[in-house]
């Protein structure tokens, strides 16, 4: 498959950070009030170029769960998925699925709900193809650089992942080496 993403194309993209990978990389989770002094300002840094971890810090403006019951799923591990309308400097989606027990889901002091203060380290993601989150926060983007990693086959259809550096338009803020989210059934 010949990736029709290039250096220099412009595309609109929702930013996805995976609340999954929080458990793996490390979060806070702050009530409104108690978030300590000398906390991160807002922000989405990237850690270090050619990485596609970010560390962000920022308030649940909104918050969205839902079960198994309301979405379709084929994984048995998966209990809930839950969404934040981030405000971390970008308009961002703090989005994933959870199995059950898992604290970002079910305890009272790290539960994600609206107006709590969240920091973390985790992957940004880009999707290109369809907006996930209830919000459809749109960012436009340049590509400054990309290099596909795959293919791969994932339940019989080729699947391939960008790793990109971009630029968001209109700002001087880079947002570099994010996965892209770009389904490639080896239709070009």
């Amino acid at each position: 498959m010949v990736s029709t993403i290039k250096a220099g194309t412009e595309l609109d993209v929702e930013l996805i950070l995976s609340v999954p990978d929080l458990n793996t990389y490390g979060f806070e989770v702050y009530k409104g009030s108690d978030r300590r002094v000398g906390a991160l300002a807002p922000a989405l840094q990237g850690l270090k170029p050619g990485f596609p971890l970010y560390r962000f810090a920022g308030i649940a403006r909104a918050v969205k769960h839902s079960t198994r019951e309301n979405f379709p799923t084929r994984e048995p591990w998966t209990d809930s998925w839950v969404e934040a309308d981030l405000d971390c400097g970008l308009p961002v989606c703090l989005g994933g699925r959870l199995s059950a027990g898992d604290p970002l889901l079910e305890s009272e002091r790290w539960r994600i709900a609206e107006g709590r203060w969240i920091e973390g380290i985790t992957t940004l993601w880009a999707n290109v193809s369809l907006q996930t989150s209830p919000w459809n926060w749109i960012v436009k983007v340049r590509v400054e650089d990309a290099e596909e990693l795959g293919p791969v086959r994932l339940r019989g259809i080729p699947f391939s992942v960008p790793l990109l550096a971009l630029s968001v338009i209109g700002s001087p803020r880079q947002v570099d080496n994010m996965y892209l989210n770009e389904r490639r059934d080896g239709r070009d």
